[in-house]
């Protein structure tokens, strides 16, 4: 009997073990920072139109060069590995794009071929599993965070600024206080899935990235000429994480509940933190005030730390 007993807390206890395990594992697996990364087309090649006319074509390349971005052998695209202490997740990526990447132009008519290619970035990176609260800070150049699809977020800027008289270049991440929009300014650069790379072939979205919204099933449409577009249909369903950003957070949209905490109040387009400065929420009214366009906003001069508010480039009325 005594056997019996002893056979049975034992088997009790790995029972108990075995649950805790099971548990522990679920509890892993339910974290979207763990289960949210695109890896349906990991074991495919990176694929790239060179022109206009191989796109038309449907004629993709998995090797290519442009003389000075060479990708001499194919290579997989996107996400490779992620893995996970109790504080990071760790992300091996490509920072190549699981859709048909390319082409790039300098000019809208697309008579000027844009100077890079993307090349194999060997990425490896790191997300805190808590997100990080603190001081905010000036972010720099290069990648703020991962897209789920393995290619590198950018911010909204480009590499310009306003020194006080024109732009120059090398402005972003410098602590400078008028910065040019990357989709306004470099959007014509910009592939299908609005995405471009600089001269290192580091792949990257400043913006909304279709392609991968239309992988993910979100509420977009794709042309058999490898192009997409916003669907017109109603909405059906709450937008999916896009990408997670260095400090933590998630990055998603563009739809979400018209009440962000309750599922059942029907889905709308989110509304942007950024506003017109027309005299509510507290801002510069510019319609009344000309001279206001080239002047600072509070927030930004809070912001920046700057003693004073600096002017901007004139601006027309339109």
């Amino acid at each position: 009997m005594k056997n019996k007993i002893s056979i049975s807390v034992q088997i009790s206890k790995f029972i108990l073990v075995l649950a805790v395990a099971l548990g522990a594992g679920l509890r892993a697996s339910a974290d979207p920072l763990l289960t949210s990364w695109f890896t349906s087309y990991s074991g495919k090649y990176a694929r790239i139109y060179t022109s206009d006319s191989a796109k038309a074509a449907g004629t993709a390349v998995t090797t290519w060069t442009n003389g000075s971005l060479e990708q001499s052998l194919p290579a997989y695209d996107g996400v490779q590995e992620v893995y996970s202490s109790s504080d990071w997740v760790y992300i091996r990526s490509t920072g190549l794009g699981a859709h048909v990447m390319g082409p790039w132009y300098l000019d809208a008519a697309h008579t000027e071929d844009f100077p890079s290619y993307p090349v194999n970035q060997q990425a490896l990176f790191r997300i805190p599993r808590h997100p990080m609260a603190g001081t905010n800070t000036v972010n720099g150049g290069g990648a703020i965070g991962y897209f789920v699809d393995g290619v590198s977020m950018f911010n909204s800027w480009d590499a310009f600024y306003w020194n006080g008289t024109d732009d120059t270049s090398g402005g972003a991440g410098n602590g400078e206080a008028w910065n040019r929009d990357a989709y306004v300014n470099e959007g014509v650069t910009f592939d299908p899935a609005n995405a471009h790379q600089p001269g290192s072939g580091q792949y990257h979205y400043h913006a909304n990235p279709p392609a991968l919204r239309y992988f993910l099933g979100d509420h977009v449409n794709y042309a058999a000429t490898d192009t997409y577009s916003e669907s017109t249909n109603a909405l059906a369903q709450h937008s999916p994480i896009l990408g997670w950003v260095a400090d933590g957070y998630p990055i998603y949209g563009p739809y979400g509940y018209a009440t962000a905490t309750n599922a059942a109040s029907g889905l709308r387009r989110m509304i942007s933190g950024y506003v017109p400065r027309n005299g509510l929420n507290g801002t510069d009214n510019l319609s009344t005030n000309g001279a206001a366009r080239t002047s600072i906003p509070a927030w930004a001069q809070r912001f920046y730390k700057l003693a004073a508010a600096q002017s901007g480039p004139t601006v027309s009325t339109s």
